[in-house]
Order: structure tokens, then C-alpha cells, then sequence
């Protein structure tokens, strides 16, 4: 094991430095006080033994370095000798990992109705103007646009403008009964997207609200997306999803991948709640383009760029 040594002001910060530089794996082998000649002052030198990292602990630095959670590293990798020592061998396979616990579903070609909900400021109507310009135009359906957002200040206008450079058609909803009044007015569309009021998770009143919308429809098939943003912090996510997830949640869509390098937090949350499958993330804000379905390759991909 290599000796090193640490300078610093006073014993505490020594160690602080050491800590910074080593983790928690070296071992102070001898301490000691030196005066600085022709002053009054000291410095504390440190030698310290810090051990040599085993391949898997390099790649588990790394990992987590990116923001890949500890513990799931050690629960995938365990004890299999076959690939502990070996470090391109464990990267593939925590990759590999990766990838088999995100859940990705298909091209959502067979819902008619659906709903897109979640917290302010996540983009859900610029990518619900996506997914209708893919659906029109890919799929040639006939799309209508519906808007429950009486709350943004310019909701119902941003919306109706991009229906209109799209050429669709696109219907405010005021009250429930229009509401329902509406979804049986539109059955002769392939594909509802109904744009929901954006409003903060621990807003028990607007939640009730879109509770109330989505009873109305009861007779009808409704799929619901949550659309959460990349550059929300894990434990966000988390709140988020868990507020959000009494409205039984179909599909995830996760937006501004664009505006951000660091996904350890995204990957953490979609492994963790791998029962929602993730259908959509979007990648800038250019309509229609912007929009991914194969979601898994494109977050594999930018978390090996960061590698």
C-alpha cells in the first residue's frame, strides 16, 4: 500500500484533505506539528496508507461520481467473481443492468384518449404539440387538442397556436360538463391529448380537480402521462411521483434531456419505479422533432458520454 503525504494548516484540516483526496479507505500512519522557519506559525504534516482501489471499487466510484445510486450498484453486482475483477467487464454489465430495469413502452398507437398531467414548467404542452404532429402527420390520425389549463395566464392561446400551425383542431374546455359533453363530440378522432392545468404536487385542491375530470370520463378509456423534467433533483422526482400517482398513472414522459449531462437521477427514479413504463422523452423544443420513443438507447448513450 502506497504512503502519501497531507499538509495542511491545522490536524483537522489535514484529515479533511485526506478524506477529500482518498475516501475513507487510508489509515493515518503518523502525524506531526513543523514550524515554518522564522515564524510563528505551524503546519500539520499527515502520512497516511491508502490502499490500492480494487477494480470494482473504481468502477462503483465512478458510477456514483455520475449519480448512479450505491446501493443498487451493490445489490446488482453482489459477489459474481467472474466480473469483479475484471473493469470492462462490470461497466458492461452495470450498463446492461441499466437498461434491463428501465421499463420502455411501445409506440402508444392504440390510445385514443389521453390525458397529460404534472407539476408547472415540465413542457407538457409543447410536447403534447409534438406527439400531435407525429400522430398527424407519421401516423396520418386525426387529432384534436383539448385544454384544461384555466390556471397559466396564455395557456389556452400557446395551445391553440400550435394547433393552428399544425392545422388541427383545438377545443378549450371551461367546466366538467363541457368536458364531457366534448369527449363524446370528438369520437370520430383518432387521438384526444388534453393538456391539464400545471400545478404544484402538494396542491390538494388542484388534484381534486383533475381527479373530478378524470371520473367524468369514466365511460371512456383515458391514458394518463406524468410528465416530469430531467433536471428536477431525485428526491423531486420522487415527491412528484408519489403525489401524482393516486390518478393510477400509465406512462411516464420526461422532458428537457436536452438541458442537462447529469442522469444518475432520472436513471435512479426509472429503476425504482419500473412498474410505470417510460413511453416518451423529449430532447429540445423543436415540434415535432424533438420527441424520442426509444427512450432506453438515448439515456444508455448519454450516461456512457459522461463515463
Amino acid at each position: 500500500m502506497p504512503h502519501r503525504i497531507v499538509i495542511a494548516s491545522t490536524p483537522h484540516e489535514a484529515y479533511t484533505k485526506a478524506q477529500q483526496r482518498y475516501g475513507i479507505h487510508f489509515r493515518v500512519l503518523s502525524a506531526r506539528q513543523i514550524a515554518l522557519e522564522g515564524t510563528d506559525e505551524t503546519i500539520c504534516e499527515l502520512l497516511v496508507d491508502v490502499p490500492q482501489p480494487s477494480p470494482s471499487d473504481e468502477v462503483r466510484d465512478i458510477f456514483i461520481q455520475r449519480g448512479i445510486d450505491g446501493a443498487w450498484l451493490d445489490t446488482t453486482v453482489g459477489s459474481d467473481e467472474t466480473i469483479l475483477h475484471d473493469k470492462e467487464k462490470l461497466t458492461a454489465y452495470l450498463l446492461s443492468s441499466i437498461y434491463e430495469n428501465i421499463h420502455e413502452s411501445q409506440e402508444l398507437e392504440d390510445q385514443k384518449i389521453m390525458m397529460f398531467v404534472g407539476p408547472t414548467g415540465v413542457g407538457k404542452t409543447t410536447n403534447i404539440a409534438k406527439l400531435a404532429s407525429r400522430y398527424a402527420r407519421e401516423f396520418e390520425q386525426k387529432v384534436v387538442l383539448l385544454n384544461l389549463d384555466r390556471l397559466k395566464k396564455g395557456a389556452k392561446e400557446q395551445l391553440a397556436l400550435h394547433a393552428n400551425d399544425l392545422n388541427l383542431t383545438h377545443i378549450a374546455i371551461e367546466s366538467i360538463g363541457d368536458f364531457v359533453r366534448v369527449l363524446r363530440e370528438v369520437e370520430e378522432y383518432d387521438r384526444v391529448l388534453i393538456d391539464s392545468a400545471g400545478f404544484s404536487p402538494f396542491d390538494i385542491e388542484q388534484m381534486m380537480s383533475n381527479i373530478e375530470y378524470i371520473l367524468a370520463s369514466h365511460q371512456q378509456k383515458m391514458h394518463i402521462t406524468l410528465v416530469l423534467s430531467a433536471l428536477s433533483k431525485e428526491e423531486d422526482l420522487e415527491d412528484i411521483y408519489q403525489n401524482f400517482s393516486f390518478l393510477d398513472l400509465d406512462a411516464l414522459l420526461i422532458s428537457k434531456f436536452d438541458e442537462t449531462r447529469h442522469i444518475g437521477n432520472v436513471i435512479n427514479f426509472l429503476i425504482r419505479h419500473n412498474t410505470t413504463p417510460l413511453s416518451y422523452i423529449s430532447i429540445g423544443q423543436t415540434i415535432p422533432n424533438d420527441i424520442l420513443c426509444e427512450c432506453k438507447r438515448y439515456i444508455l448513450d448519454k450516461f456512457v458520454g459522461t463515463l
